[in-house]
């Protein structure tokens, strides 16, 4: 909470930034087409607070304020059968419902795809998020996402406290 500059002048009082939480997902997933796929199989490097669980975050108690969330996911599709553009939906979903939306088009002919979602929520105790995917494919398979470190990952860092 104390940074001390090299000219000699002091900082005091900022936040810690936590509850902070790093995970990626530990194995493939296999996926629905034209559905929302709850994405799991998620481990946390980091997560300060005990607060990421049954593949959910929940604020803690007195923690609420707003947080940055970003993810990753990467998939590896089929395009067998496919005739037309797919769309790709990254979502976030808070205490149930859809609070973050990222479309993604791509050709189905590319059969392997990553997409990414940022975005800043207020957020206060209990609630709780969950990671989304609905790949919209107009025929194939959906395919399974790639669940390793540097593939499937996702951060929840909380920015300012209330």
């Amino acid at each position: 909470s104390t940074i001390t500059l090299k000219s000699g002048a002091t900082l005091t009082n900022f936040p810690a930034n936590t509850p902070a939480v790093i995970g990626h997902q530990s194995s493939d997933q296999n996926l629905t087409k034209n559905s929302y796929n709850k994405i799991v199989n998620w481990t946390t490097s980091l997560d300060t607070n005990s607060a990421f669980s049954s593949n959910k975050f929940t604020v803690p108690s007195g923690q609420g304020g707003k947080y940055l969330i970003n993810w990753q996911l990467k998939f590896d599709g089929d395009s067998s059968g496919n005739t037309g553009y797919d769309l790709n939906r990254m979502s976030v979903f808070k205490n149930g419902s859809e609070v973050l939306q990222t479309d993604h088009v791509r050709e189905p002919q590319i059969i392997y795809g990553a997409f990414v979602q940022f975005g800043t929520l207020d957020l206060s105790a209990s609630d709780y998020l969950e990671f989304y995917f609905y790949p919209d494919r107009g025929g194939g398979t959906a395919g399974d996402t790639v669940g390793e470190q540097a593939a499937t990952y996702f951060t929840i860092l909380r920015l300012i406290g209330v």
